[in-house]
């Protein structure tokens, strides 16, 4: 029996062996740094391949809920500013108001100051129609009754829903709950259609024949006016301070979130870099091993001759 030729055969396995166990090694490091993942399929960790899909879906559903955060503050600074816009206007119409109260006023002063209100009420009305997100209306509100309420997906799950209910501003909501009236002696306001006409928001009409006193008691109205509009521009405040905090979480959470996840199937690099030299010196040496054992039974051969 030829126990040297045994011996070279069973060192010549075990090279090939080692040689095979280094290489697939070293592939499977070379993949962790080359993707940045220690867990690139699922059978290099089962448990951690799960944790890390379920992670994936949670995230996917944080970020795109902080998205409709976003869209939702953007939405709402459009409406400040127009509630902005829109105070303004009232603000001047009272101040023209209280200067068509003054008796001493001529008749045709009295009346081109009725003009003025009127056109700074259809501004008020063109601003409620103007004020539009992706072409849906905001602050118009005269296709339907009541507010105009909107809803946000702020989270990830049924439970993370934010409706937001935004009051119409046109001219005939802010005086006189979209209904038609006489506002004072000589100045009435139309109603809203609701819908049957949207080009309808409430007008003023201001008569020829109004009076000083009527001007006078119509500062009550505008000064309604004004403070409808500011406990709009306060629920508003509340809501956009309500977005803010929740868009401060979202973030939080999907930081805290994608950490657990880079924990559970990222690759250590400096590690990996590490384990990739190991195994290249390990592969060099295997190699060696294995053309020494095929280099093994010449040697013996030429010791014979």
């Amino acid at each position: 029996m030829d126990i040297g030729g045994i011996h070279n055969k069973l060192v010549e396995m075990e090279a090939k062996l080692a040689l095979d166990r280094v290489n697939k090694l070293r592939l499977q490091t070379l993949l962790r740094l080359s993707t940045g993942k220690r867990v690139n399929s699922v059978s290099d960790d089962p448990v951690d391949f799960s944790i890390a899909s379920k992670l994936k879906a949670k995230i996917a559903g944080l970020t795109q809920a902080l998205d409709n955060v976003a869209e939702g503050l953007t939405i709402f600074g459009l409406v400040e500013g127009a509630y902005e816009n829109i105070m303004d206007n009232l603000i001047e119409i009272k101040s023209l108001a209280t200067q068509a109260s003054n008796a001493v006023l001529s008749s045709t002063a009295r009346q081109n100051i009725g003009d003025q209100i009127e056109q700074l009420g259809s501004d008020i009305n063109d601003l409620a129609k103007s004020t539009t997100y992706n072409s849906v209306s905001l602050l118009d509100g005269t296709n339907l009754t009541g507010n105009l309420s909107y809803t946000f997906q702020t989270g990830d799950g049924t439970s993370n829903i934010n409706t937001v209910n935004l009051p119409a501003v046109s001219t005939g909501q802010l005086f006189n709950d979209g209904s038609a009236g006489t506002l004072q002696t000589n100045i009435t306001i139309s109603a809203i259609n609701n819908g049957s006409d949207p080009k309808v928001r409430g007008e003023f009409t201001i008569a020829t024949s109004a009076t000083a006193a009527n001007f006078s008691s119509l500062i009550t109205n505008i000064d309604s006016a004004i403070t409808e509009l500011n406990g709009y521009m306060n629920n508003l405040g509340i809501v956009q301070n309500t977005f803010s905090t929740k868009q401060s979480s979202l973030l939080q959470s999907i930081n805290v979130h994608s950490a657990v996840r880079s924990d559970a199937i990222d690759a250590d690099l400096a590690k990996e870099q590490s384990e990739n030299v190991r195994l290249q010196i390990l592969q060099k040496t295997a190699m060696a091993a294995l053309a020494q054992a095929n280099l093994q039974p010449g040697v013996i051969l030429s010791f014979l001759k």
